[in-house]
């Protein structure tokens, strides 16, 4: 699969887990595991655990607040006096920080108990109330004033997709808290990275360059995407024509066969309406696209096998995964956990909450290869 920027992972990487199939992604790291978003899903940890210690250790000082040297000595403390690390930046003073800096740790402070506020609300817009905080808290500055111009855009575009995909999931699952979307963050992003087997291979059209596959899917044909937007606005014909160049090596990367995809659904990164890509005409491929739905298309399987780039591979292959239904009251049963009944399905997700007798509620990838279903009569 083939994308002109690494934002655009995202929604496979969430089918695939969905699904169970293994995928890897070509010079690049899950969506999950960027900077940005572990940084800005700490910055959101700790608006529902003070006690989250390794959030607040890893966001206190970005951007900089004058911890560097006095956040191990307060995560010590906070130790010894069994409180929360977040508790020791309320006594920032006492550590000798600078004026300052106690101002901003108290303006860090004051955006935690705002945002907390917030989002307790009935009526509130949550992707909304998280943006305001990031930049309250100075992260997206932060992320503004980074030298390099390519990876500050590539930043903005992430947390612009990390927001898209709160809405969407808040959407999908209107039951749902604040919370649950954290904990199925936390288990999107947590899986096995194995360098054998059959996989998808996921990468930025620059890093196909060279490469071959029996079967390409180029994906997100549309204006300001591919051609890109900031490319050709900054650019102009000389760097239209270099869009024009990277979209010739990605149709040509395929042995076999050949599948260009767009959609006419709206983009929230660009804001604007999608519309198709200039290049399905200039490679006179003419496609009747609907008028308001959005495109859809099958995934084939890569069977190309490469040593170096981490496979995310599921704990079973894809064809071993046995499809479950599942319905809240539904009994199941873990390999691991025992016996339980389903109290909350994510069906968009492939997700399912189970109160376990001995253990409590879980969050469990519903299709995963430990859970089965079982009948009232065969619970022990």
């Amino acid at each position: 699969i083939l994308i002109r920027a690494n934002y655009l992972t995202l929604p496979f990487e969430r089918a695939f887990m969905r699904r169970q199939m293994p995928y890897r992604i070509y010079g690049g790291v899950r969506f999950y595991q960027r900077k940005e978003i572990k940084d800005a899903l700490a910055y959101f940890r700790i608006l529902q655990n003070d006690r989250d210690d390794v959030s607040v250790e890893r966001i206190a000082n970005v951007p900089t607040r004058g911890l560097s040297s006095k956040i191990l000595v307060m995560k010590d403390d906070a130790r010894l006096k069994n409180e929360p690390l977040i508790r020791m930046l309320k006594d920032a003073e006492n550590y000798g920080i600078n004026r300052p800096n106690c101002a901003k740790i108290a303006s860090f402070l004051e955006a935690i108990e705002k945002a907390r506020s917030e989002i307790e609300k009935e009526d509130r817009n949550l992707s909304l109330i998280l943006q305001e905080y990031l930049d309250s808290v100075g992260y997206l500055d932060y992320v503004k004033s980074l030298k390099d111009e390519d990876r500050s855009e590539a930043m903005f575009e992430n947390l612009k997709t990390l927001f898209i995909d709160i809405d969407r999931f808040i959407e999908q699952n209107p039951d749902v808290t604040f919370n649950d979307y954290l904990e199925n963050a936390a288990l999107l992003s947590a899986q096995d990275e194995v360098q054998t087997g059959e996989y998808i291979t996921i990468m930025t059209v620059h890093m196909a360059k060279g490469l071959e596959y029996d079967y390409v899917f180029v994906a997100n044909l549309n204006e300001g995407i591919f051609p890109n937007n900031r490319a050709v606005t900054e650019g102009g014909k000389k760097a239209l024509e270099e869009e024009r160049r990277l979209c010739y090596v990605a149709f040509t990367r395929a042995r076999k066969q050949l599948f260009l995809s767009c959609n006419l659904s709206y983009n929230f990164v660009l804001s604007s309406q999608n519309i198709p890509s200039r290049f399905f005409k200039e490679a006179e491929i003419n496609v009747k696209f609907p008028a308001s739905k959005k495109m859809e298309f099958d995934l084939f399987r890569s069977y190309q096998k490469h040593k170096d780039p981490p496979i995310y591979y599921p704990d079973a292959p894809f064809e071993d995964q046995e499809h479950i239904n599942w319905e809240v009251g539904d009994y199941a049963r873990h390999s691991t956990f025992g016996d339980g009944v389903v109290v909350k399905v994510y069906p968009a997700e492939g997700i399912v909450d189970i109160n376990f007798e001995h253990l409590g509620k879980k969050k469990l990838v519903a299709n995963h290869k430990a859970l089965k279903k079982i009948k009232k009569g065969d619970l022990v």
